[in-house]
């Protein structure tokens, strides 16, 4: 099921790319640092649906609204029961490894919906990623 289609480059791409990149990188961080950035990606996510004007009422973009809704449920569910004592393995080892797979779970839906929806195309990733020389190599520019 081919969903893509080629959106026109805006800052909330940009955005959400650089803050899955912040999310990679803070991956030994703190459960709330990341919950935190989580946060910051499902805004990108209802910001870039609510930036689909044209699709505002075709079934592609209900089912986007649906996802984002329960996606969202989920998140609130999972930061309300979020306890510092977590981060500790040391006393709370089970809860911390309940909290992780909701986390991961979370996670897995975000992909999915980046995935299988218009929010964004590999072209955008790679002119987000590259810069300087990698850039312009990469759009026929001198070596």
């Amino acid at each position: 099921m081919a969903r893509r289609n080629n959106m026109p480059f805006s800052p909330m791409s940009w955005h959400l790319v650089f803050t899955l990149i912040k999310l990679i990188e803070a991956s030994g961080e703190s459960l709330h640092k990341r919950m935190n950035l989580i946060s910051e990606i499902i805004g990108d996510l209802v910001a870039k649906k609510n930036g689909m004007k044209k699709e505002k009422e075709t079934p592609l973009a209900l089912e986007l609204e649906d996802r984002l809704d329960v996606l969202m449920a989920d998140f609130l569910l999972l930061r309300e029961n979020y306890q510092p004592t977590i981060e500790n393995q040391e006393f709370i080892y089970g809860k911390q490894g309940d909290f992780e797979t909701s986390y991961d779970c979370i996670l897995n839906e975000i992909k999915s919906i980046i995935e299988e929806f218009p929010i964004l195309d590999q072209d955008q990733v790679k002119e987000i990623m590259l810069s300087g020389e990698a850039h312009s190599k990469m759009n026929g520019g001198p070596l």
